[in-house]
């Protein structure tokens, strides 16, 4: 049996993706792509997130836990 990766969105902008252009897609499996459609990625990306340093593009991009500004599990009264 083949182990592959399941994917579990495919958005961007919102929840249909449809205004994303398939921005999140193309972030996953952006190192296959055509260094062009790479760069168009990037300036949208740069739009999206106000920042054009793509080491903090590709941090804050895809699977990550919510920034604690917005949510701190350790905030909550157990």
């Amino acid at each position: 049996m083949l182990h592959l990766p399941i994917l579990v969105a495919a958005g961007g902008v919102n929840s249909a993706g449809r205004t994303s252009h398939r921005h999140g897609f193309k972030r996953m499996v952006i190192d296959s792509l055509p260094m062009e459609t790479q760069l168009d990625t990037h300036k949208a990306l740069t739009a999206m997130m106000g920042t054009s340093d793509q080491a903090q593009q590709m941090a804050g991009t895809l699977i990550r836990g919510i920034e604690p500004d917005y949510f701190s599990p350790q905030s909550l009264p157990w």
